[in-house]
């Protein structure tokens, strides 16, 4: 599992560094913070192997906070693209 989410983090890496350099700033800056709270996610993904409700609980916490800028993210990037 882990050696699959590095792989998904390194390809939101990779995108969020294109919205980064070519995308308008509104969506650029949320493409930042979505890569940042991708790698807080990542990184305690690995802690989760303790079985420590404690570490389970910071996970599903880091979670919540990627899928809320996630879906923040997409709405931007979805209003960006919309030609009127």
């Amino acid at each position: 599992m882990r050696v699959a989410a590095r792989a998904a983090l390194n390809e939101v890496t990779r995108a969020s560094r294109e919205v980064v350099l070519e995308g308008p700033t509104p969506v650029a800056e949320a493409a930042q913070i979505l890569r940042r709270t991708a790698i807080a996610t990542n990184g305690l993904l690995g802690r989760l192997e303790t079985g420590r409700e404690e570490e389970r609980s910071r996970y599903d916490a880091a979670y919540r906070d990627f899928r809320q800028e996630h879906l923040r993210f997409l709405e931007l990037a979805r209003v960006a693209l919309e030609v009127g």
